[in-house]
């Protein structure tokens, strides 16, 4: 019972450790940039730690999305607009994450569904490594595995994906982020899934590393694109 409870707190202080670390702020090792491909043209309008708008432009039809994310007090909010290619209606989907839940919301339609945002799993221990650009040894404190279901409205609207995948760690929309919503897009995929690892740096809880690594399979498999970023400068 005492080896359960302690389990139980750890995992609450790592999600708090996640979520207190969710921010622009702890994302200087993240590159943002233009990514396109084959369908999509990808534009970033304005680019600042408090604000991104992102234009993307369907090749193939000449259509425009657009996607603003907005960062303050270590939250991350985005919106997407784009027209509804039946009805030709400006839609306009805002894609929030508050207490481990992430929250999408049609404003025009009034339509919102919400999914955990993590799945905790049991923590990992191996042997140190060296992240890229010589941060030092870090060691695996936890894995989480999660799942995204892209809603039915929203599948082949790569703005709105684009801001689903942001959600999961929660920073800015980068060339990676886009890479893979422009993929989900393109292949018309309503799901994908993801693994969050978290490292200490030689486990001390000071300087937290993420790896976010997104998937098309339920079994881990059809690896896409990583993140991964951390609060050391």
């Amino acid at each position: 019972m005492q080896k359960k409870l302690i389990f139980v707190i750890c995992a609450v202080l790592l999600i708090s450790t996640i979520a207190s670390n969710f921010s622009v702020s702890a994302m200087s090792n993240v590159n943002v940039g233009a990514s396109s491909n084959d369908k999509y043209e990808v534009e970033f309008i304005e680019n600042t730690k408090e604000y991104q708008k992102i234009k993307f432009t369907n090749k193939e039809t000449g259509d425009v999305e657009f996607l603003e994310a907005f960062y303050s007090d270590g939250s991350s909010n985005y919106l997407s607009t784009y027209t509804d290619e039946e009805t030709k209606q400006e839609m306009q989907v805002a894609i929030t994450t508050e207490n481990n839940e992430l929250t999408i919301h049609n404003l025009t339609t009034d339509e919102e569904t919400m999914e955990s945002i993590i799945d905790i799993k049991e923590a990992n221990s191996i042997q140190p490594f060296g992240l890229p650009g010589g941060n030092g040894d870090y060691v695996l404190q936890a894995t989480f595995r999660g799942s995204k279901q892209i809603v039915d409205s929203a599948v082949g609207i790569v703005s709105v994906i684009a801001g689903i995948v942001a959600s999961v760690f929660g920073g800015p929309v980068t060339g990676i982020v886009t890479t893979i919503a422009m993929y989900l897009a393109s292949s018309g995929a309503a799901k994908f899934y993801y693994v969050h690892e978290l490292y200490y740096w030689r486990d001390i809880p000071v300087y937290p590393a993420y790896f976010v690594k997104y998937y098309e399979n339920s079994n881990y498999t059809g690896f896409i694109d990583m993140v991964w970023y951390t609060t050391v400068n």
